[in-house]
């Protein structure tokens, strides 16, 4: 703590100076808690509104479920399936009947329920007993020894299916060198060290490494590389764990730094075309034609942008965003031509809107057709002694998109296809066949038309 000034010794000026200064610190003071205080009120960052890692999560203890859940349906029972091939049959048959005793044969029994019984056999290791032999040749009188066979080397003794489960458990079950050296010593009967169990590893070391080549290489063979990094720890130490991926291959290392070296050690001198990640600096600038930021990492910042009470741009943006993503998922069933010219089908269905009360749907944008202003009555002629229903489009307008009937849209194509007519009016009834046709009466006085034939509004 600096001690206070003499202020016997000061001036006026000098003292006019500190105060000054004073309330300088003051001011950035009251900024500084001002600020604090705001960060307190914010909400917190969860991996679903920022990059925090799922690890770093929590979630919510559901409340107790007891009973049935309200509204569900009860289902019918599911029972486990018989082996199709089964290693062995038993069949139980009584030898005398349970009631009086009396002596039963094949002839009188028959299945009535058939199950499988799964037992796993006991993990009991094999051991082999390998002895090389040597001796003098009885001609030559030359020494000799037998080598190792090619299955069983000389070594570890430890061979390679162990070793296969022993890396399975270590590296995709995340099972540690403690836990697994008592998994094996109690459920296999191996006892190992843990020393034997690095060594394990380390021998299988060049095989990942070769596989690793090859990843490399098929990613560098494309045209589009996704990345991305988080924290972890090796060995009591820091280190980033690194992910190179398009399609169905990914590359993950472990690196000691974050930095670009490590995207220059994986790239070398080759650059892909596209490149897909957040906005982290290390990942940006290695594409030779574009860069596409990651729209989830943005899709959580607008969340916790929403949390903060921002109304203005966040939710619409998110929304942006979200159908962005739908028009990728929907991208191989899309058309070159649909995608050139921007405008990918809408989701189908009615979309709630936000500035819109319930109950109301939001409507899409209507094309060029729903916006022209409605043409002339379009008159189609009807056939002489053929029903209603029969009636074909056979006129040399110009096809319409649709013709709009009450709250409906009729789907109308060219010439031949058949239209459908309005709901079912008595007026509407074909004439009955022991009388001569008939001919339709006239339209209501809101739209008039002549008497032989059938009026329809539509466009042109």
């Amino acid at each position: 703590m600096v001690p206070p000034p003499d202020l016997s010794v000061l001036d006026h000026a000098a003292k006019d100076a500190l105060i000054l200064s004073l309330i300088g610190m003051v001011e950035r003071l009251e900024a500084k808690v001002a600020d604090l205080e705001r960060r307190l009120g914010l909400p917190p960052k969860t991996p679903l509104n920022s990059s925090v890692p799922p690890s770093r999560g929590s979630k919510p203890s559901d409340p107790a479920i007891t009973g049935r859940k309200p509204g569900g349906k009860a289902h019918d029972g599911v029972a486990r399936e018989l082996a199709e091939n089964p290693a062995a049959l038993r069949e139980e048959r009584l030898a005398a009947c349970p009631s009086c005793g009396a002596a039963l044969g094949e002839a009188a029994q028959e299945p009535w329920l058939a199950y499988d019984h799964v037992e796993l056999p006991p993990a009991v290791p094999v051991v082999t007993r390998v002895t090389l032999m040597r001796g003098a040749c009885p001609c030559c009188a030359r020494r000799f020894k037998a080598a190792a066979p090619a299955d069983m080397p000389a070594g570890s003794p430890f061979g390679p299916e162990l070793t296969a489960l022993a890396l399975h458990l270590r590296f995709t079950q995340g099972v540690g060198f403690k836990r697994l050296q008592a998994l094996l010593a109690d459920g296999f009967g191996v006892r190992l060290s843990q020393g034997a169990l690095v060594n394990m590893m380390d021998r299988a070391a060049p095989a990942f490494a070769a596989q690793a080549l090859r990843i490399g290489a098929d990613l560098k063979a494309g045209k589009v590389i996704e990345s991305d990094e988080t924290g972890m720890r090796v060995a009591k130490a820091n280190r980033w764990f690194w992910v190179f991926h398009h399609g169905p291959s990914a590359l993950v290392t472990a690196a000691a730094g974050r930095g670009k070296a490590e995207v220059e050690a994986f790239l070398g001198g080759w650059r892909p075309d596209w490149w897909l990640s957040d906005r982290y600096g290390a990942q940006m600038g290695w594409a030779a034609k574009g860069h596409q930021v990651c729209l989830a990492h943005l899709d959580r910042d607008l969340r916790y942008a929403a949390e903060c009470g921002e109304t203005v741009y966040a939710e619409k943006l998110r929304g942006l965003l979200r159908r962005a993503c739908r028009i990728g998922r929907k991208r191989p069933r899309l058309a070159g031509a649909t995608l050139k010219a921007g405008t990918p089908p809408a989701r189908r269905g009615p979309r709630r809107d936000s500035q819109t009360p319930a109950g109301l749907h939001h409507r899409q944008k209507a094309s060029a057709a729903d916006q022209a202003p409605p043409a002339a009555l379009l008159r189609l002629p009807r056939t002489p002694g053929a029903g209603a229903h029969q009636q074909r489009l056979g006129t040399q307008h110009q096809a319409v998109r649709d013709i709009p009937q009450n709250h409906r849209r009729l789907p109308h194509r060219k010439r031949r296809e058949a239209l459908r007519r309005r709901p079912f009016h008595p007026r509407n009834r074909p004439p009955p066949r022991h009388h001569p046709a008939q001919r339709h009466p006239v339209d209501p006085p809101r739209h008039p038309a002549p008497q032989n034939g059938v009026t329809m509004r539509g466009g042109g």
